[in-house]
């Protein structure tokens, strides 16, 4: 087996390998400069909301999710409101979500996004959020790894 037959952590998360939740990717910010995960993950259904140059920054957060995942206008600016918004998602046209925020979010995101993963899991909806970039510190520094995920191997 060659490593040109290896799953990429991306495609093990977007194609059922890796179970769905909250996961670090230690990596360039996802969107402008790399679309391929983004274009992978719609490729396979799923409905993408990428957040770019996000700081730790609530308001900023709150506002910049608020465009990226087209919330309805009954949506507040506040965390109860995201996370009313993250458990509702009936104005998304998929049951696949995966988010892509930097690593620089606010960790009361982090935390809410880990309830929400848990919540989709229940309901079995496939949730993911790839919290990427080159310095994972803070409450994303505990998150679970996308990329120390075993290599994979199909089998052929």
């Amino acid at each position: 087996m060659t490593k040109a037959n290896a799953i990429e952590p991306i495609d093990a998360l977007l194609t059922g390998w890796a179970a769905p939740g909250v996961w670090a990717l230690a990596t360039a910010p996802v969107g402008a400069g790399d679309q391929s995960m983004i274009m992978r993950a719609r490729g396979l259904g799923w409905w993408t909301i990428t957040l770019e140059g996000v700081s730790a920054s609530k308001n900023e957060f709150l506002a910049a999710v608020r465009r990226a995942a087209e919330f309805p206008d009954w949506v507040g600016n506040n965390w109860d409101a995201f996370e009313d918004a993250m458990t509702d998602l009936s104005w998304v046209p998929t049951s696949n979500v995966v988010l892509f925020v930097p690593a620089a979010i606010p960790d009361t995101a982090i935390d809410i996004l880990l309830d929400v993963a848990r919540f989709w899991d229940h309901h079995h909806r496939r949730f993911a959020v790839v919290v990427h970039g080159t310095n994972l510190d803070g409450r994303s520094a505990s998150l679970p790894r996308l990329d120390q995920l075993p290599i994979i191997h199909p089998r052929t």
